[in-house]
């Protein structure tokens, strides 16, 4: 987590979102989101909606979704720091901001 919020921040000016999603009970998040360093945003899936729609098969799982909101890249397990910027720096390159 310490290095999703680093990165979060980091990429914060390139619009990049960082999400932690959880499918606790939410009695059982909030203990756990009072000792992490605030900032994280958390998103509830107890119903395992966004689970399905992401195809996560396993925990951790690292999503990176396209400015499209197509899946560009998918890992299981925890990934390095650098490993997931290399990986956010390849999705900024193939997923150019849409210009309105």
């Amino acid at each position: 987590m310490p290095s999703l919020e680093k990165i979060g921040a980091a990429y914060h000016e390139k619009d990049v979102q960082t999400w932690a999603i959880s499918s606790e009970e939410s009695s059982v998040l909030k203990r756990w989101s009072l000792e992490q360093p605030p900032g994280l945003q958390i998103l509830v899936d107890t119903d395992g909606k966004v689970e399905d729609r992401f195809e996560v098969q396993a925990m951790p799982a690292l999503v990176i979704i396209g400015r499209d909101g197509k899946i560009l890249s998918y890992y299981e397990g925890p990934q390095s720091e650098q490993s997931l910027r290399s990986v956010i720096e390849q999705a900024l390159t193939e997923s150019p901001a849409k210009n309105n």
